[in-house]
């Protein structure tokens, strides 16, 4: 079952780590199976710098979760940042590698609403009181030939002035979206200033982190390319405070 082989992929590695706790926060339960929805805590006792990462709310975008999971298998890990990590925040959409949970609702757009979608319920039970630095989203777009890689940020100078750094020192690995219309959004040198109040970095923005940004890699390259640069952009964000 490919969403318990990561599962138990990350919980291995969580018991292996210094100061990590993994938690299950709850089964999406759909025809009699269930599929865990879970969130890696490292440092936790320390208060800043703060870090938290999110992949897989669409199940068709992988590079994220392959991505992170590298990262922790580098065993590179700082001791002096406090993380939280969400590798597979659509559990059952990951395991049929489909961009929406069970009921085909984009979980993406749900943070807003009074009564959302059960994992999105788990997610903000699980940040109330939380306050992070910095917040990522793994994302992937299309697979058009155009499609380069691109930053969502939330409007705020700190998470602009942050995708500017992203942009600036990947773009040895990757090609920078140049177009000035992406996705129906005016961009700029690989930068959409986001008004998504329904995302998950829109809702971080206005509640749990001072600087939130979704990162949206190719998937027209290869898989270990993607999944490297997911790596990479986590490495990058450490940089930023160490």
């Amino acid at each position: 079952m490919r969403i318990l082989n990561k599962y138990y992929a990350f919980k291995d590695k969580s018991r292996n780590l210094r100061n990590s706790e993994f938690k299950l926060l709850g089964n999406i339960n759909f025809n009699n199976k269930n599929y865990p929805l879970f969130r890696i805590d490292i440092n936790s006792k320390i208060k800043n710098p703060s870090l938290c990462f999110s992949a897989a709310i669409h199940g068709n975008e992988s590079s994220g979760v392959s991505g992170i999971l590298k990262w922790l298998e580098n065993n590179n890990i700082s001791r002096k940042i406090n993380y939280r990590l969400y590798p597979i925040t659509n559990p059952y959409g990951y395991h049929f590698f489909r961009r929406t949970n069970h009921k085909r609702i984009n979980l993406n757009r749900e943070f807003k609403k009074e009564n959302p979608e059960k994992e999105i319920k788990l997610i903000k039970t699980d940040l109330r009181n939380k306050l992070f630095n910095i917040f990522i989203s793994f994302h992937e777009n299309s697979t058009k030939d155009k499609e380069d890689f691109y930053i969502y940020s939330y409007p705020n100078k700190n998470s602009i002035d942050f995708s500017k750094y992203i942009l600036r020192n990947i773009s040895n690995n990757v090609i920078i979206d140049e177009r000035k219309i992406i996705d129906g959004y005016k961009a700029k040198n690989g930068l959409i200033i986001d008004d998504m109040e329904s995302s998950f970095e829109f809702y971080m923005g206005d509640n749990n982190a001072k600087v939130s940004i979704c990162v949206e890699i190719p998937s027209k390259i290869s898989i270990k390319q993607r999944t490297d640069i997911a790596k990479d952009i986590i490495i990058l964000t450490e940089k930023f405070y160490l």
